[in-house]
């Protein structure tokens, strides 16, 4: 039997000059690494083939492909006959196994003369496993996606290779896609970076940039990043770890950032500093778009990052709801090795009536398909008692069948702690300043007392009442009357120790007159009798309020904060209103204030 052979002399040969076939009917003897080589008439049967396939001589087509890819199969062999298509190559039908199963193979064919020469070569194991992976790495990015910790992964150069919305978040972006956008990192940013000592520092000083230079893992590092649309400072802890390449270098870092705000808020009466250099930060960053980086997993990526996020991740299988998956800080909060916990149930771990609770609330996740968040959740640990925040997030297969239930656990118990101190010190503070406030009043009291007593000319004492009441209890106070005749309201009194402040407030009383048809402010005291309280003013208030452009640049330049307007009363008729007016966002009134404001202003002196 003449063998065949492979034929280097030329790369413009057709397939079959390259391939010298035996004459031999019944198979074709190769050193090819393929599975199945035949030679296919213009009839559809098969005329050659190799030993491995011996038994398909002189089949037709349709006894070993699928049904359903039988006609496409003919097609794509008419148009090598006619000479319509040159090489057929990637053709992917499904074949018929000796046991009657069908397995995927993907086929190159070339018109030989008046036959067809195919190559096929088995793809199912490698379809399968192709799928398997991409089915592991969907279940493992849900896991980064859902955690609340900040992840994210750049190379060498600073491109952005993943981040999650968490670290999105800490870089000031409203989403990770729209930092992925930006690219590199050195365009990306979004924030101004401190140390601990509240130094401020540059990207190349972060634990990531670092670990490119040295090869070592870097962690619990404290980072601060302010917000430079927003100015709210962000306290992180930053560990970063290296993923080397087959050479031993550094091709890519993790960093994992932890929001540490809530334990260290405690010490912020403790740290005046912090508020005076966040005063400081005034200054916007340009954003520059750039063209989004490809995204690389990998593995070992996936498995490292879970390995080194501080929050417990945790997997169960759906049917029994047993432990199948623990990750290093799950082994640290529990108190127990992955070997002594994996395999076990809730009741194997907790006590009855704590399982029984846990296992509900497992199935009503899945019964429902909703992502269950528990925001404090009493743990029994090997140490005691821990106080958990939990989310547990449903797992389904393309059928949408319970597979897994996927969780994420912060351990909150020393952040709970952090907060109820720095509830306490707060409380403190507020009972000294409510005691020292008091005394302020009653001091007021008794000078106002004095003041109003000591003439009977009302517009005078009124001008007595507005010197006493700033600063005192407000920034600058304004007062109007109304006389038996008087068409409108008049300004009398205008009382401000800024004196842009005061032509400002002139200005605005001369252009703007009050309006009997307004129905809030002076016009409303006037008409109704009634006093006002507007605790905090907003911009969209002011517009609201505003009769046009410049009225609102007026009333915005006098920087109201607060406002209490009150009426001066005689006889049950309304002859005057006093406007309090607090520019210190410090100085917020209340109810209790309003009722002060309406005491004094009833001891004025009023006409007859």
């Amino acid at each position: 039997m003449e063998e065949m052979h492979w034929d280097r002399s030329g790369d413009k040969k057709s397939m079959n000059e390259r391939l010298s076939i035996s004459n031999s009917k019944s198979e074709i003897n190769l050193g090819l690494p393929t599975q199945m080589i035949c030679v296919i008439g213009s009839d559809g049967r098969i005329e050659k083939v190799n030993a491995i396939s011996g038994r398909l001589l002189n089949r037709d087509l349709a006894d070993f492909v699928h049904d359903e890819d039988v006609l496409k199969t003919r097609i794509e062999i008419q148009k090598l006959m006619l000479g319509e298509t040159q090489l057929l190559q990637n053709f992917k039908v499904r074949c018929r196994t000796r046991g009657g199963s069908y397995r995927w193979w993907t086929w190159t064919a070339q018109k030989s003369e008046d036959s067809v020469l195919c190559i096929g070569r088995d793809e199912t194991e490698r379809d399968s496993a192709n799928k398997e992976l991409l089915e592991t790495n969907q279940r493992l990015l849900s896991i980064f996606n859902g955690a609340s910790d900040g992840i994210l992964m750049q190379d060498i150069e600073g491109h952005i290779l993943y981040m999650n919305e968490a670290a999105a978040k800490f870089y000031g972006f409203h989403s990770a896609q729209e930092a992925i956008d930006q690219g590199n990192m050195t365009n990306a940013i979004h924030v101004r970076l401190i140390d601990e000592n509240y130094n401020e520092i540059s990207l190349s000083d972060l634990p990531g940039r670092k670990v490119f230079a040295t090869g070592d893992a870097i962690s619990d590092t404290y980072v601060g990043m302010i917000n430079k649309d927003s100015d709210k400072l962000i306290w992180s802890l930053v560990s970063a770890m290296p993923i080397f390449d087959g050479k031993s270098k550094v091709r890519f870092v993790v960093s994992i950032f932890r929001d540490m705000s809530g334990q260290l808020n405690a010490k912020k009466i403790f740290r005046q500093e912090q508020q005076d250099f966040e005063d400081r930060v005034s200054k916007r960053t340009q954003e520059l778009a750039k063209k989004n980086a490809e995204l690389f997993l990998s593995q070992n990526f996936l498995d490292s990052v879970i390995e080194n996020i501080p929050d417990m991740i945790f997997v169960k299988d759906a049917a029994e709801l047993r432990l199948i998956r623990l990750n290093r800080a799950g082994e640290k909060i529990m108190g127990f090795s992955k070997e002594e916990i994996i395999g076990k149930s809730d009741y194997d771990l907790f006590t009855k009536e704590q399982a029984d609770e846990m296992v509900a609330r497992d199935r009503e996740v899945f019964k429902n398909k909703i992502v269950c968040e528990i925001a404090e959740e009493r743990v029994q640990t090997k140490y005691g008692v821990r106080l958990l925040h939990t989310k547990k997030i449903p797992l389904f297969d393309e059928d949408s069948k319970p597979q897994y239930l996927l969780g994420i656990a912060e351990d909150i118990t020393d952040k709970k702690k952090s907060e109820q101190q720095a509830e306490a010190l707060i409380f403190e503070r507020s009972a000294r300043l409510s005691a020292e406030d008091l005394a302020g009043r009653l001091r007021f009291l008794s000078d106002a007392s004095q003041a109003l007593s000591s003439s009977l000319d009302y517009t005078l004492t009124l001008s007595k009442l507005a010197r006493l009441v700033v600063p005192k209890i407000s920034d600058w106070c304004s007062i109007d009357v109304l006389e038996p005749g008087d068409q409108y309201p008049r300004s009398i009194v205008v009382e401000n120790p800024d004196p842009i402040k005061l032509a400002q407030s002139n200005e605005l009383a001369k252009l703007y007159p009050t309006s009997w048809d307004s129905l809030l402010g002076v016009a409303s005291v006037f008409r109704t009798g009634k006093s006002e309280l507007y605790p905090e003013i907003s911009e969209e208030q002011l517009k609201q309020y505003s009769k046009d452009a410049d009225h609102f640049k007026l009333l915005k330049a006098l920087g109201m904060k607060s406002v209490m307007i009150v009426a001066l009363k005689s006889s049950g008729r309304v002859f005057g209103v006093v406007r309090f007016v607090s520019s210190n966002p410090i100085r917020i009134y209340n109810q209790a204030d309003l009722q002060f404001a309406e005491r004094r202003a009833g001891n004025a002196a009023v006409p007859n």
